[in-house]
């Protein structure tokens, strides 16, 4: 895998925001041409158009630096309102700084820096500020249902039943009714949630999507691809499992135990489609997403932290130096015919 998922997702991501920062830089550059002098000059097009890619090239560095640093992270705990009124008004200024930075670099004799500076500045601050709250406050709605299930809302994919192909991975916490006996149920609740929070990165990594938190187990979930690609699911596995060693001292000082789990992959065809009125979702239905629970509850009776299909794992392309054990044919629970399963 030569870039990751969340790379590439990003990649994708910049060349939109530079792409839809010159748009909305010309356009907005356009309209006061039209409205305060009554004229549309081509140089104000272009000007506007180069303004805005600066101003997107500054606002996505300090994105970056911001989601990298632990102020970001602070951020993503924080709640929704805090959140959306501290990146917006982090977000106003950055863009204000760069908005005048472009101005001095672009400015003309038609258009001095200081008659904007006493008149055009607040103007433009306050359609910054409705603009950048407008962007965040989508953005932590797609943090809140996910990027694609938003998405796919919006273009109406699953508006009528759509028959897939897709892998899933049902990860959960081993020994959670003895967690709650010994931490109480407020303890245990923040030991689960700290637990989501942080395995979030390398489902984000490897191109997973969480479909669903269901008391101390989550659901995540890749569209079926080919053998490499559908590799990511294991790959994602493997990440949190390095990524929850990495961190367990954390764990051990805060809540004197380093959460363990157990997960269980299988995949195949499912129907996906809208459900529900008062609160909508995107819903899986199908026996695949019951055969992949039932093989992460099986992973008790093998005593092995992770079991797959052998189903998926013939449509997979591992790493030769992978170890798979083949633990034999069995039949699951809820289930009349034998399964083969494997351990990693």
């Amino acid at each position: 895998m030569a870039t990751t998922a969340r790379t590439r997702t990003r990649l994708n991501l910049f060349a939109a925001v530079i792409v839809a920062s010159a748009v909305i830089g010309a356009g907005y550059a356009v309209l006061l041409d039209v409205v305060i002098r009554s004229e549309l000059s081509p140089n104000s097009l272009v000007r506007g158009a180069m303004r805005g890619t600066i101003i997107g090239l500054v606002m996505w560095s300090f994105e970056s630096l911001l989601a990298q640093g632990p102020l970001g992270e602070r951020l993503r705990r924080a709640p929704f309102a805090a959140s959306l009124v501290l990146r917006t008004v982090a977000s106003t200024t950055v863009l204000m700084i760069a908005i005048v930075a472009s101005r001095a670099l672009l400015s003309s004799r038609g258009h001095p820096m200081e008659q904007w500076l006493a008149v055009g500045f607040f103007r433009d601050t306050g359609f910054a500020l409705v603009a950048v709250f407008a962007v965040h406050f989508v953005l932590q709605v797609r943090r809140i249902i996910g990027g694609r299930v938003l998405a796919n809302f919006i273009l109406g994919r699953y508006h009528r039943p759509v028959e897939e192909e897709r892998i899933f991975l049902f990860l959960d916490i081993v020994g959670s009714t003895g967690i709650a006996e010994r931490l109480g149920d407020a303890g245990a609740y923040s030991l689960v949630t700290r637990f989501f929070f942080d395995i979030a990165e390398p489902v984000l990594e490897f191109g997973g999507e969480t479909h669903r938190y269901i008391g101390d187990e989550v659901v995540i979930t890749w569209p079926m691809m080919d053998g490499v690609d559908n590799a990511r699911c294991l790959h994602c596995y493997f990440a949190i499992c390095q990524r929850i060693a990495a961190i367990g001292p954390s764990y051990q000082r805060d809540f004197g135990i380093v959460p363990e789990f157990r997960a269980g992959l299988h995949g195949g065809r499912v129907v996906a489609g809208e459900c529900g009125d008062d609160k909508r979702d995107i819903v899986y239905f199908g026996d695949t997403v019951n055969t992949a629970k039932r093989i992460e509850e099986a992973c008790r009776d093998f005593d092995r932290p992770m079991l797959i299909s052998g189903n998926l794992l013939a449509r997979i392309e591992t790493p030769a130096d992978w170890v798979v054990e083949n633990l034999g044919r069995t039949v699951l629970r809820g289930h009349q015919h034998e399964m083969e399963l494997f351990s990693l």
